[in-house]
């Protein structure tokens, strides 16, 4: 029975630590929740695990996106839509 609880309790220890994994990798937990999910890491080898291959693969793609860059004219248009939203609507008269 008591192995049944702890199965149960460990159970849901990783679906907590994985439910806040993203906010964990992005620093968006409060230093009382970061560090319980780093105690959870510590101790479940699985948790563990998915972290550590969640972490690669958010720097591996946010290490690609560094190197990547969008056509001129593309950035060209961007930038000009930008630029009349910030100077508002315009008066049209027709």
């Amino acid at each position: 029975m008591t192995d049944e609880i702890d199965a149960r309790l460990e159970y849901n220890q990783c679906q907590e630590a994985v439910r806040r994994l993203t906010d964990f990798l992005s620093h968006e937990l409060s230093p009382q929740e970061q560090q319980s999910v780093e105690r959870h890491l510590t101790e479940c080898r699985g948790c563990f695990a998915r972290f550590h291959f969640e972490e690669t693969l958010l720097q591996t793609i946010h290490d690609r996106l560094r190197e990547m860059r969008a056509p001129a004219g593309l950035r060209e248009r961007i930038l000009a839509s930008l630029n009349s939203a910030e100077s508002g609507p315009s008066l049209s008269t027709s």
